[in-house]
């Protein structure tokens, strides 16, 4: 008769799954033997790249046992309401957008009529408003006055 003497399964290191999606993660705990929890809520993230795959492990570092579990969350990246920016100088819109964490991008001009408080401000922006993901642009004309004798396109 032979007995064998076991110290048990082999632990091995907790695997970084941040950034990974959920199939990647799935797929390395059924080679590696861990059990991976998902939870239901998104935490919230300013890094584009973590945007709808794990971006919060439960335990980050260490040592597993197989069977033990690792529980993770999906990265849901922050958004912001985009502010009104027509009528405000380059230098206001941008100040406001940064402090928002959104880019400012200036995509032309617009004629506006003599006497036009758009004339050198913004005249039209893109989007209008809304939620936007943060590091987003902003795309904006600068109202100018046209030739004489020119109509101004319709305002939105």
């Amino acid at each position: 008769m032979t007995i064998w003497i076991s110290d048990g399964p082999e632990p091995f290191d907790v695997p970084d799954l941040i950034g990974t999606t959920i199939a990647e993660a799935e797929t390395l705990a059924q080679e590696l033997g861990f059990i991976l929890v998902v939870e239901n809520d998104t935490v919230i993230v300013t890094d584009p790249d973590l945007d709808g795959v794990i971006a919060l492990q439960t335990p980050q570092t260490g040592q597993l046992l197989p069977g033990e579990e690792v529980t993770v969350q999906l990265g849901e990246l922050q958004r912001v309401a985009v502010p009104d920016l027509i009528g405000l100088s380059i230098d206001e819109a941008d100040e406001i957008l940064d402090a928002l964490g959104l880019v400012l991008e200036i995509i032309g001009s617009t004629t506006v009529e003599e006497g036009s408080p758009l004339d050198g401000n913004i005249a039209t922006q893109d989007p209008v408003s809304g939620d936007v993901p943060i590091g987003s642009s902003v795309k904006v004309t600068i109202g100018t006055l046209g030739p004489p004798g020119t109509t101004p396109p319709p305002s939105p």
